[in-house]
């Protein structure tokens, strides 16, 4: 109301401007009105295939009631309790399409008709106020002419009560056009701004129709799940008391798994210093987070104590497991025994491994080799690995579940390189008749 009350102090010229605007607004409104109407149409088709996928939904529902209905266990109070929770949903199911219908006929039928009507209606106004104002404008044009007219006269000649008579008649003229053309333009101004709110006020009031039936389906179906719910959890809640104890038992069983593997951890027993890039160099005694499984007598993995990524040979590790209440990774217990490996292939970079004497008690002692278990079925595995690439198959490619959950708590190393080439395996040098072993870097 106030911008209409403004309206009263502004100039014709000013009037005219606003209702110009008013009109192409609205005009182009149709295009937006039309986008809408569309939309709604695609929202409402979306709803539908809700509602029949709820339905195929509740129908499933159903066949799971009706077969625990037929089993003769304590199962059966609970098919009527499934077949309980069938027909609530359905109920609400039944109220949201009652939304739709409300979205069909109160909002997507009255914006197509409107999409239809506006722009012609709004092109004929527009049309029909030029038409009145140019009219309006003449008239105005014409008394202000006469006027000039007179006035020219009445300085050729002596003034007299003739032409001051007209002269007065012309500018009363002149002031009765201007006042109609300032009246016409204020209520065209009026009516144009009345038809532009008239569009936006239709609009709102139709979406606020489909939310207040949208609020009222979110009402019911509350209150009668806030009514039911309860009901049914307590069956839930009756029934799951009983099983608590085998439950619990299981999901402790897996529990402690996953805390074993993720403390497990290698301690080198033997040290190795690395003669290219890709291996790992590492002390007696340090701990190796392994991140990959063996591969070729090879495991990708990283020190803890350099924090240093690389590959380092299976067989100078021996498994531990972290003590929780240590505060650092050198606080370990033996898992008991020689970590078992693998099988390795039987390539020339393992044959290398070779057993010879060494005379004096200095030598370090190697841990027994673990290449003697191979297997037949172990060396057609790696052979046919080893087809498909030269470093044999990647460590990570063939981790079984349960080994990467006990690997995920291990720090990140970036992705392993290719196990290093044969050549760059140890050598066993022999020095004396005792049966040890001399380790020697290539």
């Amino acid at each position: 109301m106030e911008k209409l009350k403004e309206l009263d102090a502004k100039t014709e010229e000013e009037l005219h401007n606003i209702t110009i605007l008013a009109y192409q607004n609205t005009i182009n409104l149709s295009p937006a009105l039309k986008e809408l109407a569309v939309n709604a149409k695609s929202y409402f088709r979306s709803l539908q295939n809700a509602q029949q996928a709820a339905s195929l939904f509740y129908d499933s529902l159903a066949k799971v009631s009706q077969m625990a209905l037929l089993s003769k266990g304590t199962a059966h109070s609970l098919g009527d309790t499934i077949g309980d929770v069938v027909a609530v949903n359905r109920k609400m199911a039944a109220r949201q399409l009652e939304v739709l219908n409300y979205l069909q006929r109160d909002l997507i039928t009255p914006l197509e008709q409107l999409v239809e009507s506006n722009l012609p209606s709004m092109k004929s106004l527009q049309k029909s106020y030029s038409q009145e104002n140019k009219i309006k404008m003449e008239l105005v044009d014409k008394a202000k002419g006469e006027l000039l007219k007179v006035r020219k006269k009445s300085q050729r000649k002596k003034p007299t009560e003739k032409y001051e008579e007209k002269e007065r008649q012309c500018q009363e003229q002149v002031q009765s056009s201007q006042n109609e053309l300032h009246e016409f333009r204020l209520t065209s101004c009026r009516k144009a701004l009345s038809e532009e709110k008239k569009r936006y006020c239709f609009v709102l009031d139709r979406t606020n129709i489909f939310a207040k039936s949208t609020m009222e389906s979110f009402e019911y179906n509350s209150q009668i799940l806030s009514q039911k719910l309860p009901v049914w959890l307590s069956f839930v809640k009756r029934n799951g008391d009983q099983e608590s104890g085998v439950n619990g038992s299981i999901m402790n069983l897996g529990n402690e798994k996953l805390e074993t593997n993720d403390r497990i951890k290698l301690m080198a027993k033997f040290a190795h210093s690395a003669v290219e890039p890709s291996q790992l160099s590492f002390g007696e005694g340090d701990i190796i987070h392994p991140v990959s499984e063996v591969v070729s007598g090879w495991q990708y993995g990283e020190n803890s104590k350099t924090s240093k990524c690389g590959w380092f040979p299976a067989a100078y590790m021996e498994q531990v497991l972290a003590v929780p209440t240590g505060s650092t990774v050198s606080q370990t217990l033996p898992a008991g025994g020689v970590h078992s490996r693998p099988a390795l292939e039987n390539n020339m970079g393992h044959r290398l491994l070779r057993r010879h004497v060494s005379d004096g008690s200095e030598s370090p002692q190697l841990p027994p080799t673990d290449y003697e278990s191979l297997n037949k079925g172990d060396n057609e595995q790696a052979a046919t690995s080893n087809m498909s690439s030269p470093f044999g198959r990647d460590p990570f490619s063939a981790q079984s579940p349960s080994k990467k959950a006990g690997l995920s708590s291990t720090p990140m190393c970036p992705p392993p390189p290719p196990p290093p080439l044969p050549q760059t395996l140890p050598r066993i040098k022999e020095v004396a008749p005792d049966h040890r072993w001399v380790i020697l870097q290539c």
